[in-house]
């Protein structure tokens, strides 16, 4: 895919319970960046990546333009595409670097946290 090109819009969104709460409460929560383009790929459990290592467990990957303070406690909510409605989960957040910058950010993502 040529740079600069995503076809998929989201939502950030960070958990809104207090901090130190074990449990996520989403129903609160604060979107901290809206309408954020992407291209999200739907993998399977056993093809999904992380590096150059396999990681069970999976089921999206998301890249998008470097973002500051994505954290794996966010999650994603897709606005635009064909995965539109849906919630994804963020599990790890991979930096990727072009010649000593973080231009992309690569999301690995459960639909079901």
């Amino acid at each position: 895919m040529a740079s600069g090109v995503f076809r998929d819009r989201c939502d950030i969104e960070r958990d809104g319970s207090a901090d130190g709460d074990p449990l996520p409460d989403y129903t609160s929560y604060a979107a901290k960046y809206s309408n954020v383009p992407c291209d999200i790929t739907t993998v399977s459990g056993s093809e999904t990546f992380r590096g150059r290592q396999i990681e069970a467990g999976l089921s999206h990957v998301v890249e998008m333009q470097y973002l500051p303070d994505v954290t794996s406690t966010m999650r994603i909510s897709v606005t635009g595409g064909t995965l539109s409605g849906r919630t994804l989960h963020i599990a790890a957040v991979v930096p990727l670097d072009f010649n000593g910058r973080s231009r992309k950010l690569q999301l690995l993502c459960r639909e079901n946290p």
